[in-house]
């Protein structure tokens, strides 16, 4: 017969005998001892974690008769506090709170391995193995106050669902930086499992329209879903790449700025033109409506409005005066030299 792990209560000094200490059963170390436990630790973020699991190894799970015992008290316990907040306060409705607390305690350490086990399959999407264990504990405590051991279930069987829940619902709620709705989020993993089941019997993946008849659903709201999970897929800038200390945002290319190679070519595009200006037979008022059109001047080519309304003269002539410096340039002999070496 296992060792119990709550003692009877002594219900006139209103306090709970100490849990044996073993390897076998719940040990909550004193004051003197926590610190002379921590004091040896050098914490850092890559050993808080080892640590934890390495105290939560220490607890075994507990037998079906246990799970009975604490499951009873911590029932017990809420009827106990039912009847205490509708005025009625005595020593053993106290003493019964104390116990559903310490049997609480009891549960959760003895299976917090249950949680660190289901909280590894969710790593990677969004929120670091630390605070998908602390969700999971969340749900595991919710799992606690609802377990009624008269139904016959072992307690892991029931609280598994629940720090699934605490999980998935965490992930949905803080692991994208647009939030989505916990019932979209939940139609976005079903069709995520249908899509992979299809993949795994027909060798191939699912249309939209064959997805959509399966889930039942329209094919606009399936193209609704894929848009939000596409949507909601952002990343920060400031988080590191891989195991170097450099960010995403710095590696990601400016847009407007111009690149090495662009800012050379361009160089040579108008020394070419320029060089076409100087080649002669080309009047003053023609060189600089060029240059204007090139943006040899302002370094941005002007649009025929923007010249007329500087120079106080129709767009019509401005284009006028365009084309016949351009017939002009072409005719030249050396123009077409100088076309012939810069394509060779």
């Amino acid at each position: 017969m296992p060792e119990r792990l709550l003692p009877p209560i002594e219900v006139k000094s209103r306090t709970i005998s100490q849990v044996p200490q073993s390897n076998n059963v719940p040990h909550f170390p004193d004051t003197f001892e926590a610190e002379k436990i921590y004091d040896i630790v050098e914490f850092s973020p890559d050993n808080l974690f080892a640590m934890f699991q390495q105290e939560t190894g220490d607890h075994r799970l507990l037998t079906a008769e246990e799970e009975i015992e604490m499951g009873q008290a911590v029932q017990q316990a809420k009827a106990a506090e039912a009847a205490l907040q509708a005025g009625e306060e005595t020593d053993q409705i106290l003493a019964c709170i104390e116990k559903g607390r310490r049997a609480k305690e009891v549960f959760v350490r003895h299976n917090l391995k249950l949680v660190t086990s289901v909280a590894k399959k969710y790593q990677g999407h969004g929120l670091s193995i630390e605070d998908l264990v602390q969700e999971g504990t969340i749900g595991l405590i919710k799992g606690i106050e609802g377990y009624d051991p008269e139904r016959g279930f072992r307690f892991s069987t029931y609280a598994t669902w629940w720090v699934r829940q605490g999980v998935t619902r965490a992930l949905a709620d803080k692991g994208t930086t647009i939030r989505l709705p916990i019932q979209v989020h939940e139609e976005i993993n079903r069709v995520k499992r249908i899509s992979r089941q299809f993949e795994t019997t027909e060798g191939r993946e699912p249309t939209n329209a064959e997805l959509a008849e399966i889930l039942a659903i329209s094919e606009t709201h399936l193209t609704d879903l894929n848009n939000a999970v596409t949507k909601t897929n952002i990343e920060s800038l400031q988080k590191k790449v891989m195991d170097s200390e450099r960010e995403v945002g710095e590696m990601i290319p400016d847009a407007q700025q111009v690149s090495i190679e662009e800012q050379v070519e361009e160089s040579d595009q108008r020394a070419i033109v320029q060089k076409i200006l100087e080649l002669g037979g080309l009047s003053d008022r023609e060189k600089e409506i060029l240059s204007l059109r090139c943006g040899l001047k302002t370094g941005e080519p002007q649009t025929f409005k923007t010249i007329s309304e500087n120079k106080g003269v129709t767009r019509e002539r401005i284009r006028q005066i365009e084309v016949g410096a351009l017939k002009k340039i072409r005719a030249n002999p050396l123009f077409k030299q100088m076309v012939k070496e810069y394509l060779e």
